[in-house]
C-alpha cells in the first residue's frame, strides 16, 4: 500500500498485509534467502508475521514519544522537527548547519530559499513500507532510544524467533538430504552472505570473475535478478556489466535453471551471485562475506537484526571474506575471527582472507572517467540507494569530500523523474559544485548532470589485504579440471 499523502514527511501509519501469500511475496522480493522453490507454509506464515509488524511496528513507532504528528511539510526547513524515523528527511546529521538552517549562506549573507528536499521513495519496487537501510539499522541495533522503539525491538524479536525455527527446518532438511538439489554441468563458486544486503558482495563477485576469466576459463554469473522487470537488468548486473565487462549475466530465480542457461552460452564454470542460502544448487566452493563493520548483523536474527540465518552457518561455508577490513583496526579483526569462530563451534572456513573496498576514481553515465582528487575538498550533495549507506559516507570521508547534505535512498531504489529533481534543487540550494552516487545508482539513473553540475559514481575495487592467495587458491581447486582443460586449449 502507499503512504498516506504526510506520511513521507511524518510518522507512517501502515496496515497489516491482507494475507499470508502477499506478506511471503513481499518479504521474498526483500530477501533472496528462499527464492526458489516457492515459500512454503511455514515460510509464508514467517513472512506474514515479520512484514505486517515491520509495517505496523518498526516503521510506524520510530518517531519520538511526545512529539507532534502535525505535517513537517507544512513547516518553513529551520523549524522541521527532528523525528528519526522515514519521516527526518535528510537526517539531523546531514542537514545544513546552523547557519544556513537560520537561512544564512557560508559568508552570513542570506541563502537561495531551500527547496523541498526529496522524500522518501514510494515505488512498489522498492517495498514502499520498509524503511531505508540506515533507518532500519538504527532500529535493530539499539541506536533508536525510547519507549516506541523498544517496543518494536521486542516485537521483532518474538517475529524472528519462528523465523529462526522455520531456517533451522530448512537447513536441516537440506542437510539430511529431504529436499532436493541440483547439480550443474560446470563447477559452481557460490559467493553469499549471512547478513541482509551490505557487506560489499558485488565488488567480490567481480573480484572472483577476474581471476577465473584471467585463468582462461569462460565465467557466468547467475543471480536471482533482485528488484529487475522483465527484461531488464538487475542493478547488480547492470554494475558488474560495467567494471567486468565481456562477462555474461544470467537472472533467473531458478538458478539451477540459469545455470542451465549459462553453460548453453558457453560458460564453463558459474559463479552464483548471492547464493549461500540457495542450497538447491549445489556448488564446489561457498565463499561467504563478512562486513567488518558490522561482522554480527546487530546480534540477531530478521527482522530483530540483520542476520538472515544464525552465525553458526557459517560452517558450511568453504572460505571467508572479511570485507571493508581496512575499516577497522587489526585487534578488531582478530576479535572478529575468534566471534565467528566461536559461533560456529570451532568449525570456522579454513580460508580466511581480509580484503577493502578502495575507491578507484569517478565514473559518469557516458562511460568518462575522473581521478578520485575530483572530490577532494570539493562541496557535493550525495545519495545512494544501497544496502548500506553508512559505508558510502565513510568512502566520501576518506576521498576528502566536503558533503553538503546525504540522502539515503531504500536498497535498490527506482529513481523517478521528481527525485532527481528534488535531488537537483538540494544541489542548487546548498551550492554543490558536484552530485555523487554509487555505481549501482547511476547506471540506473543515466544522466550526465543532476541540474547545472556533474553526476559522477565512485567506481569501488575490492583489494585483498592478507589470504588472497590463500582464497584464490582455494577457487583454482573447485574449478581445476575446468581450468586445466581451457588452458589447454
Amino acid at each position: 500500500m502507499a503512504p498516506t499523502p504526510t506520511a513521507s514527511r511524518n510518522v507512517v501509519r501502515a496496515t497489516p498485509l491482507k494475507s499470508a501469500a502477499a506478506a511471503a511475496s513481499r518479504l521474498a522480493r526483500y530477501r533472496s534467502d528462499f527464492d526458489s522453490p516457492p515459500a512454503s507454509g511455514v515460510q509464508a506464515a514467517t513472512a506474514s508475521g515479520s512484514v505486517a509488524l515491520l509495517e505496523t511496528v518498526a516503521i510506524g513507532q520510530l518517531h519520538r514519544a511526545g512529539e507532534p504528528e502535525a505535517s513537517a511539510a507544512k513547516l518553513p526547513p529551520a523549524t522541521q522537527p527532528d523525528y528519526i524515523g522515514l519521516d527526518r528527511w535528510p537526517p539531523p546529521e546531514n542537514r545544513p548547519d546552523l547557519a544556513r538552517r537560520a537561512g544564512l549562506g557560508d559568508d552570513g549573507s542570506p541563502a537561495a530559499p531551500a527547496a523541498v528536499p526529496p522524500e522518501p521513495p514510494r515505488g512498489k519496487k522498492n517495498l514502499e513500507m520498509l524503511p531505508d537501510a540506515e533507518t532500519f539499522k538504527r532500529l535493530v541495533d539499539g541506536s533508536v532510544r525510547g519507549p516506541g522503539p523498544a517496543a518494536a525491538r521486542l516485537a521483532l524479536a518474538a517475529i524472528s524467533l519462528p523465523y529462526g525455527l522455520a531456517v533451522a527446518a530448512r537447513n536441516a532438511a537440506y542437510d539430511a538430504g529431504l529436499l532436493p538439489t541440483a547439480t550443474a554441468a560446470v563447477p559452481v563458486i557460490s559467493v553469499g552472505n549471512l547478513t541482509l544486503g551490505g557487506t560489499g558482495k558485488t565488488p567480490l563477485v567481480a573480484w572472483v570473475a577476474r581471476i577465473l576469466a584471467d585463468r582462461g576459463l569462460r565465467p557466468a554469473i547467475v543471480s536471482r535478478g533482485y528488484a529487475a522487470r522483465p527484461g531488464e537488468q538487475s542493478d547488480e548486473a547492470a554494475e558488474l556489466g560495467v567494471v567486468i565487462p565481456g562477462i555474461r549475466h544470467v537472472a533467473d530465480r531458478d538458478r539451477a535453471a540459469g545455470s542451465r542457461t549459462a553453460v548453453a552460452g558457453g560458460a564453463n564454470v558459474v559463479v552464483l551471485d548471492d547464493g549461500f542460502q540457495h542450497r538447491r544448487l549445489r556448488r564446489d566452493l561457498d565463499i561467504v562475506a563478512v562486513d567488518a563493520t558490522d561482522p554480527f548483523g546487530c546480534g540477531h536474527l530478521f527482522p530483530r537484526g540483520l542476520l538472515r540465518e544464525p552465525l553458526r552457518g557459517l560452517a558450511r561455508g568453504h572460505a571467508v571474506v572479511l570485507t571493508r577490513a581496512s575499516a577497522v583496526d587489526a585487534a578488531a579483526r582478530a576479535a572478529i575471527r575468534r566471534g565467528l569462530e566461536d559461533a560456529c563451534g570451532g568449525r570456522l572456513p579454513g580460508g580466511w582472507m581480509e580484503a577493502e573496498h578502495r575507491p578507484v576514481g569517478l565514473r559518469f553515465a557516458d562511460g568518462s572517467t575522473s581521478p578520485l582528487a575530483m572530490l577532494r575538498q570539493r562541496r557535493v550533495v550525495a545519495f545512494a540507494g544501497i544496502g548500506n549507506p553508512a559505508a558510502f559516507r565513510r568512502t566520501l570521508a576518506s576521498a576528502a569530500a566536503d558533503v553538503a547534505e546525504f540522502f539515503p535512498f531504500p536498497d535498490h531504489h527506482a529513481y523517478s523523474a521528481a527525485d532527481l529533481e528534488r535531488l537537483a534543487a538540494r544541489v542548487a540550494a546548498t551550492r554543490a559544485e558536484l552530485a555523487v552516487t554509487t555505481l549501482k545508482d547511476l547506471v540506473k539513473i543515466q544522466t550526465m548532470r543532476l541540474g547545472d553540475v556533474p553526476l559522477a559514481a565512485v567506481e569501488i575495487a575490492m583489494q585483498p589485504l592478507a589470504g588472497g592467495d590463500e582464497v584464490a587458491a582455494l577457487i583454482a581447486a573447485a574449478v581445476g579440471p575446468a581450468a586445466e582443460g581451457s588452458v589447454a586449449s
